[in-house]
């Protein structure tokens, strides 16, 4: 209700493919929520853009903790690097009430090797008779990408319990995001 329609659209724009934050959970018992959304375009410079400010201070004022809670799913160094492409991730600074946690979790393309490996490893002839299978599995990264998910959900979860705003993105806002958010 504090956002014009013009600030939204305006405030998309600072968004990977416009993926604008929006509501994905709310705790009614406590006004905790979950919101999802893909990288801003801060990029090296540092750009700014004062609707997606004015966005999610509001939704800082969502819960009833008053702060926002951001996780953004990739590894800082990932993250970083994007700003080389003029994207990037918030600087806290620009956001009241906001702090910001990295995740660590590897991309889709990580993620889609290592299961690939584990079909492969599971559909071999001699799975039933591979005595290694423990140790190779462990040698994809599905674990560690498995582990991280649900860490980091456990942490969404509870900000979301103690009322605050959580807000979720990755990249686009479209794999780790979406499974972050599903966990939570």
């Amino acid at each position: 209700a504090k956002i014009m329609d013009q600030e939204l659209k305006l405030g998309a724009m600072y968004r990977t493919k416009n993926r604008l934050p929006c509501l994905s959970y709310y705790y009614y018992k406590n006004k905790g929520s979950v919101w999802r959304c893909s990288q801003n375009k801060s990029g090296i410079t540092g750009n700014r853009n004062e609707y997606d400010e004015k966005l999610l201070g509001c939704i800082s004022q969502v819960g009833s903790d008053k702060n926002l809670c951001l996780f953004d799913a990739r590894p800082y160094l990932s993250a970083y690097a994007n700003k080389l492409k003029g994207a990037g991730f918030e600087n806290v600074e620009n956001y009241s009430n906001t702090q910001i946690f990295f995740c660590d979790i590897a991309n889709i393309h990580d993620a889609r090797n290592a299961i690939k490996k584990i079909y492969s490893m599971t559909t071999s002839p001699n799975f039933s008779e591979n005595k290694k299978f423990y140790g190779e599995f462990n040698s994809t990264t599905w674990p560690e990408f498995i582990y991280l998910l649900i860490k980091s959900s456990m942490l969404i979860a509870q900000n979301v319990k103690s009322g605050r705003s959580t807000l979720i993105h990755c990249s686009d806002g479209w794999d780790r995001a979406s499974q972050l958010t599903a966990f939570s």
